[in-house]
């Protein structure tokens, strides 16, 4: 066999706690030293587990362990609302440009972490959200998003949902001081999935919120709001800390009726034949039946939500060669890498071996151009003055088309058993190339 099956199993990192079951309880390890973070109660057991952050090493809590901890409570008191949302969201969503889907959903999430949770950016070096020129009135009713009423019902619970995230936002820049996130800028993605949102695959849909420094993701966290109780991954490899509330059951979260751990994550719908090759690839080398090569292809929507799946044993690996941005893989590749796994670019990979990140930070030019292989410039990779299309390969001419975020290098990632063991690394990366030499990957 090309890649020996991996089993669904906890990792044993440290000093990384043990990741939790959905539904079960674990005690914490350490105690924290913030104190917001919520005491058990019966009626909070009843609605689902609640696992406290590791401390980091010595006692303290860092500043990023206090972070994920404040927007992770953010995103409990946003679930609420996202659900109410969802139950009307082929009403309250409209088509982008780019024939993708903007709900209200995206614009109250992104704007309640913003102006609430980050404070609008104060003492923070930079927020970047896929949102970020929505038109949003969450202060004075009727509240409205990219125009779009929002329902006059839910007026109380996003009054109360703005107040607990306020407050929040509050506790954390009291945490610290004007330098301690100076240096920091966060990527958002309110609803990353939105086409599953508004076609009744909402479990499939997560809220990705990543901090990064000196360009580099350093921290993250990834929560799906739908499922109830939710589950959620958050982690800092600087800081030592990875803790999760993650779903291992064997479909949901997946279109796929059956997962294979040792499978390809794939999106819902149509894939390249770049990735259509590898599938084959895999089939052939593992003399598999035409059964089980469609096992092969583990189906889910939405990025952060396969970056989860790939914690939960869902898939072995997920590669992307098209059609995604840094507010999509900045947040999962901190918590991937806090995990012991890698979010690579795939262009640096098939050209030379290498395993190099994405660059994020606040820009107007795309910071990863890929000189390497041409470009396919289209609706999603595009500047919105831009006009062009087709195949390019200068960088100058990718420069002026190029949206500042788009991920045009596609990228791999891997979980942890394949990450840090050296002979399945090398076969991923072997059969990688091997199938980019029989159809070219699609950079877009």
């Amino acid at each position: 066999m090309l890649v020996a099956p991996i089993r669904a199993r906890s990792l044993a990192l440290r000093p990384m706690p043990r990741a939790a079951l959905v539904g079960q309880e674990t005690a914490p390890q350490t105690v924290c030293t913030a104190e917001f973070w919520p005491k058990r109660t019966d009626a909070s057991r009843r609605a689902g587990p609640t696992v406290k952050l590791m401390a980091a090493a010595g006692g303290e809590m860092g500043r990023f362990g206090r972070a994920l901890q404040a927007t992770k409570l953010a995103c409990d008191q946003l679930a609420p609302l996202v659900r109410e949302l969802y139950k009307s969201a082929g009403t309250l969503n409209e088509l982008k440009a780019d024939d993708s889907v903007f709900t209200v959903a995206d614009g109250l999430v992104q704007d309640l972490l913003t102006r609430g949770l980050l404070r609008n950016g104060e003492g923070f070096k930079a927020i970047v959200g896929e949102e970020d020129a929505t038109s949003t009135n969450l202060q004075t009713r009727p509240y409205t998003v990219s125009g779009l009423r929002v329902p006059e019902q839910l007026f109380e619970r996003i009054e109360r949902t703005r107040d607990a995230v306020q407050l929040l936002g509050r506790e954390l820049s009291a945490a610290g001081d004007a330098s301690t996130y100076s240096d920091c800028t966060v990527f958002i993605d309110p609803i990353d999935g939105t086409r599953e949102f508004s076609t009744n695959l909402g479990e499939q849909c997560t809220i990705l919120v990543g901090f990064a420094v000196g360009g580099r993701p350093t921290a993250g966290l990834m929560y799906r709001p739908i499922p109830d109780p939710t589950s959620w991954a958050l982690g800092c490899k600087d800081e030592g800390l990875f803790d999760a509330c993650l779903d291992e059951s064997a479909s949901v979260r997946t279109t796929t009726s059956a997962t294979n751990s040792h499978g390809l994550l794939t999106s819902n719908g149509h894939i390249s034949p770049f990735l259509e090759q590898i599938i084959k690839d895999i089939a052939e080398q593992n003399d598999a039946t035409a059964a089980d090569t469609s096992e092969l292809r583990v189906r889910a929507g939405g990025v952060g939500n396969k970056l989860m799946n790939l914690l939960e044993h869902k898939g072995m690996f997920y590669i992307q060669d098209r059609g995604v941005s840094r507010w999509d893989t900045c947040a999962p590749q901190a918590v991937i890498e806090a995990r012991g796994g890698l979010l690579v670019k795939l262009s640096c990979l098939l050209r030379a071996g290498s395993l190099e990140s994405y660059t994020y930070e606040k820009t107007s030019t795309n910071l990863d151009l890929n000189a390497d292989f041409p470009v396919e410039l289209g609706k999603y990779n595009l500047r919105k003055d831009a006009d062009a299309k087709g195949s390019c390969a200068d960088p100058q001419a990718q420069a002026a088309a190029v949206n500042a975020y788009s991920n045009i290098c596609g990228f791999l990632a891997l979980d942890a058993k394949t990450a840090t063991d050296s002979t399945q690394l090398q076969s991923v990366v072997d059969l990688v190339r091997a199938a980019a030499a029989k159809a070219s990957p699609t950079f877009t």
